[in-house]
């Protein structure tokens, strides 16, 4: 009981804090997007942005296209492999169902969890080390575009291959013990086997794209700061 309500306490603490750190934030930077609304902060720094030279800004209004056209080509390119392996590609089976929902997911969840933790709080603390999002960019970008996309097509895949009978797989996808080892050892080792060097390539890639496009929004976020706050104390001082 105690410690629920020193959990409530710290919780109320920290709260309040965080309130009013942004409400100082809001008094400090007024030339600065300060609305509660995540989506409107991003469209007012577009906006802000939009008033200079694409050299200066490209990173911040153009990220999300780069990452969505990395996941794309990243998701097909993965995915024609898998089902190359598995057979499907011969009459197209089951495209839909094993590319598209692994496509959606990279696509849009991807550009919203980068919107929400990386984006977003670099444009709140533009004066801030923004290392950690870095981090947190390319952790994001490798789990979003080539990670899952394996995983998913990968399980799919093998559903899809047994059900049309484009390869000798067992009824139970080798859940059971006796045909674990035989799926593992014919298809799922061989697969990984084959496209080890391409798919470390791809990683490799989306590693150093998000970690760049990162770079890049952090230090053209700063600038453009800079430029606001200028702006700004230039505008007081006519007044």
């Amino acid at each position: 009981m105690n410690s629920s309500l020193s959990i409530d306490r710290d919780l109320l603490k920290k709260t309040i804090s965080e309130q009013q750190s942004n409400k100082h934030q809001n008094r400090l930077y007024p030339f600065w997007p300060n609305d509660s609304d995540q989506f409107k902060r991003l469209s007012l720094i577009w906006k802000i942005s939009s008033d200079y030279d694409l050299k200066q800004t490209w990173a911040i209004r153009h990220e999300y296209k780069y990452y969505f056209a990395l996941n794309t080509i990243t998701n097909i390119t993965i995915g024609q492999q898998i089902r190359r392996f598995f057979g499907l590609n011969r009459q197209n089976l089951a495209w839909f169902s094993t590319i598209t929902p692994s496509l959606a997911f990279s696509t849009i969840l991807g550009t919203a969890i980068h919107f929400a933790f990386i984006t977003s709080p670099i444009i709140d603390k533009p004066n801030d080390n923004h290392y950690k999002y870095l981090i947190r960019s390319t952790f994001t970008q490798l789990t979003t575009s080539v990670i899952y996309p394996i995983v998913f097509i990968t399980g799919s895949s093998l559903y899809f291959a047994a059900k049309y009978l484009t390869q000798p797989i067992p009824d139970d996808f080798g859940i059971r013990p006796e045909s674990r080892k035989y799926v593992w050892d014919k298809f799922l080792k061989q697969l990984f086997l084959k496209h080890r060097r391409s798919w470390s390539i791809f990683a490799i890639i989306n590693v150093i794209a998000a970690s760049t496009l990162t770079i890049m929004e952090s230090e053209q976020t700063k600038q453009l700061f800079r430029n606001e706050q200028r702006k700004y104390l230039e505008t007081q001082i006519e007044q």
